[in-house]
C-alpha cells in the first residue's frame, strides 16, 4: 500500500520582487497581489466503507473554501495522507471544483510534490473540496488553515516607447504567465524537452515555491484584477529545477527552470500547447535596425501620459508588439519595443527568422526615446545552465513521464488507440484522438532521454 504523508511547515516562499534601478533601466515584473486568508477544514482521519466495490472510488469527505468577493482563489494544504496506490489504479485522491466556472483539479500522491501541497488557481470565491477512496486501502487525512486569494489588480510599470502603446493581443502558444510573480516564461526548443523555459532572473529564485505557468490566458476583469485559464492550463514550476543569475541588471538578467506534467492531463506544456517552442538564435546580432518581436503578459493602462493606452481588461494578458532594434553592448541587447511590468522574462525574437535573441528584463523607454533592454543569448551564465539544467526533461513522445521515449509509451499509445475525447495524456498532437499521428511521434522520438 503506498501512502504519504506531508506536512506544509514553509506556508509561502517565493522570491521578493523589488523594482530595482540600473541607471535609467527599470526591472519588469508586476506581482500578482496576494492576500493570505485563514481558514479552518480537518478531515479527521476517513476511509472508504469496507464494504463497497474495491474498484470504484468515493467520497469521503467534503467542504468549502469560501472568500467572499474574491475573483480567484488558491488552496494550500498542512496534512495530507492519501491511501491506495494511484498506479494499481486504487489511489485515494482530492477533487477541487470552482463554483464559479465548474472548473475541476484532481490530485493524488504523484502530483502533491509538485504542486508544493496547493492547488491550480481557480476562478471565483468559492470552492468546493472533495476527498475520494476506494474501500479497503485504509485511512485518509486532509487539512487547510489557509487559503490565497486575490487582492486587487497588479501595479503599472510602464516602458512605452513613444506616445501610444502600440501592443495588441496575441494568442502565442510557446509562452505563459509566471504566476503569482508576474512575469512572462516561454518554452525553448532544446533537448527535445516538453517542459523546458527561460525566463528573467529577477522573476524567480532558488528559494522560490508554488510558482505556476498559466497558458491560454483568459481577459482580467474591468479593473485589471487577473483571471486565471481552467487548471488543464496551469503547470507547476519544479523549485528544484530553477537556475537563476537573479537581479543581476541589465544584460545579466536571466533564468532557467522545467515545469511538471499538469495533473489532470497527464501531459507537460509544451505537449498539451501543440508541440511548439522557441528556437535559440547563435548570438544575439551586433548590429542595429532589425525588426524585434516581444509578446508577454505587461499590464495595462489607458491613461498613458498621451491617453493612448490600452483597456484593463488587456492586463496581464498576452499582447505583443514589434519595433527596430538598437544594438548590442557586451551581453545587453536594446530595442525600441513597447514593454511594460509583468513583461520581464519576454522572448525577444527578430521577426526574419523567428530566432530569440534573448530575454526581456528592464524597462528605459520613456514618451521622448530611448530603448527598453534585456539580456543576450550568448551570456555565457545563460550557455551553461543551458549545456548543465538542473531539470528533468520531459522529451516528446513520453507519454508515461517517465524521461525516456520507449516500450511503455508506446503500450500505452496502442491499448489507447482509436479513442477520442478531450484532456488524454496519449493526444500528443492535441487533436482529440489516438491515432496514427500521435504512434508516429513516438516512433520518432523512440530512444530519447534513455
Amino acid at each position: 500500500m503506498l501512502k504519504i504523508v506531508s506536512r506544509r511547515l514553509a506556508r509561502w516562499s517565493l522570491v521578493a520582487l523589488i523594482i530595482v534601478s540600473a541607471g535609467s533601466a527599470i526591472a519588469q515584473p508586476s506581482p500578482i497581489p496576494v492576500k493570505n486568508v485563514a481558514i479552518y477544514a480537518d478531515s479527521g482521519v476517513v476511509m472508504a466503507p469496507a464494504d463497497g466495490d474495491p474498484n470504484i472510488a468515493v467520497p469521503i469527505y467534503s467542504t468549502w473554501v469560501w472568500v467572499p468577493h474574491s475573483e480567484w482563489l488558491r488552496l494550500m494544504f498542512d496534512v495530507v495522507v492519501l491511501s491506495g496506490d494511484p498506479y494499481q489504479g486504487t489511489g485515494s485522491y482530492i477533487k477541487m471544483t470552482s463554483i464559479f466556472d465548474g472548473a475541476h483539479q484532481t490530485m493524488d500522491v504523484r502530483h502533491l510534490a509538485d504542486w508544493s501541497y496547493s492547488s491550480a488557481v481557480f476562478n471565483g470565491e468559492k470552492v468546493l473540496v472533495e476527498l475520494f477512496a476506494y474501500p479497503g486501502t485504509g485511512g485518509n487525512r486532509l487539512s487547510m488553515t489557509n487559503v490565497m486569494a486575490s487582492d486587487g489588480p497588479a501595479a503599472e510599470l510602464q516602458s512605452i516607447c513613444g506616445n501610444r502603446d502600440d501592443r495588441v493581443r496575441s494568442f502565442d502558444p510557446r509562452q505563459g504567465r509566471l504566476w503569482p510573480i508576474g512575469c512572462t516564461a516561454w518554452l525553448i526548443d532544446r533537448g527535445d524537452c516538453t517542459n523546458r523555459f527561460l525566463t528573467a532572473g529577477h522573476c524567480i529564485s532558488t528559494s522560490t515555491t508554488n510558482a505556476i505557468v498559466q497558458f491560454n490566458v483568459p481577459l482580467s476583469t474591468s479593473d485589471g484584477t487577473a483571471v486565471a485559464p481552467p487548471p488543464q492550463d496551469q503547470f507547476p514550476v519544479l523549485n528544484s529545477s530553477i537556475q537563476t543569475s537573479g537581479s543581476g541588471g541589465t544584460g545579466n538578467d536571466y533564468a532557467q527552470f522545467f515545469t511538471g506534467a499538469n495533473s489532470i492531463t497527464g501531459k507537460h506544456a509544451r505537449a498539451h500547447m501543440g508541440g511548439t517552442a522557441y528556437r535559440l538564435a547563435g548570438a544575439a546580432p551586433t548590429g542595429s535596425g532589425q525588426t524585434i518581436r516581444i509578446t508577454g503578459y505587461g499590464t495595462t493602462s489607458p491613461n498613458t501620459p498621451s491617453g493612448g493606452g490600452l483597456p484593463r481588461e488587456l492586463s496581464l494578458v498576452q499582447k505583443t508588439h514589434t519595433g527596430p532594434y538598437s544594438g548590442l553592448s557586451g551581453t545587453r541587447i536594446q530595442y525600441a519595443v513597447d514593454t511594460t511590468g509583468g513583461n520581464s522574462g519576454s522572448p525577444v525574437v527578430t521577426e526574419a527568422d523567428g530566432l530569440a535573441i534573448g530575454v526581456h528584463t528592464h524597462g528605459g523607454c520613456t514618451t521622448t526615446g530611448g530603448s527598453n533592454s534585456g539580456t543576450a543569448v550568448q551570456h555565457s551564465g545563460l550557455q551553461s545552465y543551458l549545456a548543465n539544467p538542473r531539470g528533468i526533461c520531459s522529451p516528446i513522445g513520453d507519454v508515461s513521464g517517465n524521461g525516456c521515449v520507449d516500450d511503455t509509451d508506446l503500450a500505452l499509445i496502442l491499448a489507447a488507440f482509436g479513442t477520442s475525447g478531450a484532456l488524454m495524456r496519449e493526444d500528443l498532437n492535441s487533436d482529440g484522438t489516438i491515432d496514427d499521428v500521435d504512434l508516429a511521434i513516438v516512433l520518432e522520438n523512440y530512444g530519447v532521454g534513455c
